[in-house]
């Protein structure tokens, strides 16, 4: 015995849902990856290899840059440096791997204090934003 089915669907507001959808994903992923960056930047300060200190101008210019949307991509920025000569002197620091500058006055410096805790922390990083996508649905 057949049975017939019929579904009525509003074709627009399925529509709107999937946008508020996409937008309310974004917006999440967004708050995630800021979040991640600001944890990453406490990390090369606080574990090693960590920022070297000598004066305290590397490690203060240390920043994030807020995650925004460029067309279909989202993007962010981590980084020291910035302010005057302190960029070049990041780039130099960060990437001393010959250890000629081993004039660190904090213990547990070293090369690639950034790099490191950027690497390490990937794996929480993409669980995150996988949250953030699957939570998105629940905030609707």
């Amino acid at each position: 015995m057949p049975v017939n089915v019929s579904i009525t669907s509003n074709v627009a507001a399925v529509s709107r849902k999937v946008q508020a959808l996409a937008a309310q994903q974004q917006r999440d992923m967004i708050t995630a990856l800021n979040t991640d960056l600001l944890d990453v930047l406490r990390d090369s300060k606080t574990k090693p290899p960590r920022v070297p200190v000598d004066t305290g101008a590397l490690q203060s210019s240390g920043f994030t840059e807020p995650a925004k949307q460029e067309g279909q991509k989202v993007v962010a920025a981590i980084g020291y440096g910035g302010v005057g000569n302190v960029d070049d002197y990041a780039s130099i620091v960060h990437d001393n791997l010959s250890g000629r500058i081993k004039n660190y006055k904090r213990p547990g410096s070293g090369a690639k204090f950034l790099e490191i805790p950027l690497m390490s922390r990937q794996k929480e990083r993409t669980e995150s934003l996988e949250q953030a996508l699957g939570m998105a649905w629940e905030r609707l």
